[in-house]
């Protein structure tokens, strides 16, 4: 009798697919422990995989803290804004005065 073993792609897609219960693959694995052993294998290394994944992504501790610190810092206050329209309002004003001449 010729058993033909999934492959481990095989194995992680049927995993991956939610290892539907009564296909061939399941039962195969039901019946195998060599194949049965490689997913549990497949199952280690992608946990593992995933753990080094969110660990490298993540961010640094307090990022958070220090990009809202770094954001008030570069804030303008209220009298510097008010201080920055008053020059706009009279720079505007002087435009006017110079660019429109009223008709007599």
């Amino acid at each position: 009798m010729i058993i033909t073993h999934p492959s481990p792609k095989q194995i992680r897609s049927w995993s991956d697919a939610g290892a539907p219960l009564g296909d061939r693959i399941g039962r195969h694995i039901d019946q195998c422990d060599r194949c049965a052993s490689r997913l549990e294998d497949i199952a280690a290394i992608g946990s593992t995989v995933g753990d080094v994944l969110r660990a490298a992504l993540a961010a640094p501790a307090g990022l958070a803290e220090r990009t809202e610190k770094a954001l008030e810092r570069r804030r303008p206050d209220r009298e510097s804004m008010a201080v920055a329209f008053d020059f706009f309002g009279a720079a505007t004003d002087t435009a006017k005065v110079i660019l429109f001449v009223p008709e007599a």
